[in-house]
């Protein structure tokens, strides 16, 4: 169960620190002000965490950011239906959309599944997409984790990617450190609909630090 949550009326729930790393960083750099607090509900303690918002009388706007590992379809039903078991029951579409989902009720409710709304995935996919086409890294980085053989390999291909991709920056570490430094792009169509997602559901204000 997820408990203390601040009061500020709203709220984006999120999977873990890297995912909301992540978004914060990619924000600061699409320079739109953070006006909402961001939740780490620590994975599966995400439907805990719904439920615990949707009963508060102060919430006006509520934002699921969750992944949609092996079953798009299951995971966002999952969601919906523990949205629909508080008494609030908004209409929610059967599917999420490409562009990310809100529901005009009250509270706001917005749901995105990473990557993209559309396919299987988790965010290091989303983040993927935010290296540069050219980047002479990545392929290098991919070529390393196939050859390594499948029974040493213990996290998902994606992941152990993007790490290896990571490991080479100039402060290796975290997704979102990478975000800020600009060593990831932020002008790319997937990046630039999650932002507007954030930006439309949350109505965020321009920060004028946008790079």
């Amino acid at each position: 169960m997820v408990t203390n949550l601040k009061r500020s009326g709203k709220m984006l729930l999120v999977e873990g620190k890297d995912d909301e790393h992540v978004i914060r960083h990619v924000l600061y750099r699409l320079g739109l002000e953070i006006s909402f607090e961001i939740i780490d509900t620590e994975g599966r303690g995400i439907f805990d965490a719904i439920s615990v918002g949707l009963r508060r009388s102060d919430l006006k706007t509520i934002g699921v950011v969750a992944d949609a590992d092996n079953n798009l379809s299951g995971r966002w039903q999952a969601i919906v239906n523990k949205i629909q078991e508080t008494e609030r029951n908004p209409d929610i579409p059967e599917r999420p959309h490409e562009e990310g989902v809100i529901v005009d009720s009250e509270p706001r409710i917005g749901i995105w599944l990473m990557p993209d709304n559309s396919r299987p995935g988790e965010i290091e996919d989303f983040v993927i997409g935010m290296i540069s086409e050219n980047d002479p890294v990545w392929p290098r980085a991919e070529r390393y984790i196939e050859d390594i053989p499948p029974e040493h390999l213990k996290s998902k291909v994606s992941k152990a990617r993007l790490y290896a991709w990571l490991a080479t920056r100039e402060t290796p570490g975290r997704m979102g450190t990478a975000i800020r430094a600009g060593a990831l792009r932020v002008d790319g169509e997937r990046t630039r609909i999650f932002g507007q997602w954030l930006q439309d559901l949350f109505r965020l204000q321009r920060s004028g630090l946008q790079s």
